[in-house]
């Protein structure tokens, strides 16, 4: 995978999806089609100007053939190696709640696929 250079954890991540979607030929639009977002919206999330939500994230992985967990375990270790490098990624009081919310809501799934055991 190319090297990420975003400096924002949401454009880090934006940055690991384009790339994934780029190394399966898919465009932008399809992409967007695919997850029923218009590509306006879709190119914001990919910008990382826009949070996603468990449900996109849950489509999106399962489009580009890889677990959401393994997305968000990619934009991880990019960041890692960005702030090794000395790269400072920002985390923002918006970033912090939209990625409260993604682990509340994975915590809601794992609960509800136990109570449906």
């Amino acid at each position: 995978m190319s090297r990420v250079t975003g400096t924002t954890y949401q454009a880090i991540v934006g940055e690991v999806i384009v790339l994934r979607r780029k190394d399966l030929g898919l465009n932008q639009a399809d992409l967007a089609e695919k997850i029923g977002m218009s590509q306006s919206a879709w190119s914001r999330v990919e910008k990382g100007l826009s949070n996603l939500t468990i449900e996109q994230l849950t489509k999106v992985a399962s489009i580009l053939n890889v677990a959401p967990n393994q997305i968000i375990a990619e934009a991880d270790d990019a960041k890692t190696a960005l702030e090794r490098d000395g790269i400072q990624v920002a985390e923002t009081k918006s970033d912090a709640t939209g990625w409260l919310l993604l682990g509340a809501a994975a915590i809601g799934l794992v609960l509800l696929a136990a109570k449906g055991k």
